[in-house]
């Protein structure tokens, strides 16, 4: 790993169900310096009773803000299969979306929209493009990334490289999901990524401590992005 790249380590809020005022003991955490928090967080429709906003909080604090889910995630999974007026209302919306989180400084936002269900279908993939070049010139103009989920282990790490680079928007980055009880399976953990470490923004990890599980050294150390 290229040790002068720099390195943020935070939480990833958007999956957890958190309300706004349980977060704010996580914000003063030392060693956390990313946050990923949902829509919903960031622009609550309920009153929360704060004098600053979650993304004033953080850029009081100097740590970085990501929005997890910036379109409401059923819709996002399944709109590449969708009809053309569909997709282009949910791209005006994005485009809107992307415009109003520039505004509050936040230049980093999640398309929930699994990688996996798309790559291998033509016509989905095709959508999905269409989609990605249409906020293209948001995305450059507020020099913002869009980050594309992708579940790992993974056996379309080629395929995806494909996309993106066929999709030719740098603003365009993978957040890797790994999911560590699925390493097991992986005969060379290590590698597993391949080339997606060159279009790799954000890796989250991601387990249910419900049932026991706990991120040890062992699931961190084999990655390589």
């Amino acid at each position: 790993m290229d040790t002068s790249l720099q390195i943020s380590f935070g939480m990833a809020f958007s999956s957890m169900s958190m309300q706004s005022q349980m977060l704010d003991d996580f914000l003063l955490i030392n060693q956390f310096s990313s946050f990923e928090f949902p829509w919903e967080i960031i622009f609550p429709a309920g009153q929360y009773l704060s004098i600053l906003s979650i993304p004033d909080k953080v850029r009081k604090l100097n740590k970085s803000l990501i929005c997890g889910g910036i379109m409401e995630e059923r819709l996002t999974c399944e709109i590449p299969f969708a009809d053309e007026k569909m997709r282009q209302h949910f791209t005006q919306q994005l485009i809107s979306a992307l415009k109003k989180l520039s505004q509050v400084h936040v230049y980093i936002a999640s398309l929930e929209c699994p990688l996996e269900n798309i790559i291998g279908d033509e016509t989905a993939t095709a959508s999905l493009q269409e989609i990605l070049r249409a906020v293209a010139p948001i995305l450059i103009s507020e020099n913002m990334i869009l980050l594309l989920p992708l579940r790992m282990p993974s056996n379309i790490a080629p395929d995806v490289v494909k996309f993106l680079r066929d999709t030719m928007i740098p603003n365009i980055k993978l957040r890797l999901d790994i999911h560590p009880w699925d390493l097991h399976s992986v005969k060379n953990p290590e590698i597993m990524a391949g080339r997606l470490n060159f279009e790799t923004k954000v890796i989250t990890f991601r387990y249910d401590a419900d049932c026991g599980y706990k991120i040890k050294k062992t699931h961190l150390a084999p990655v390589r992005v």
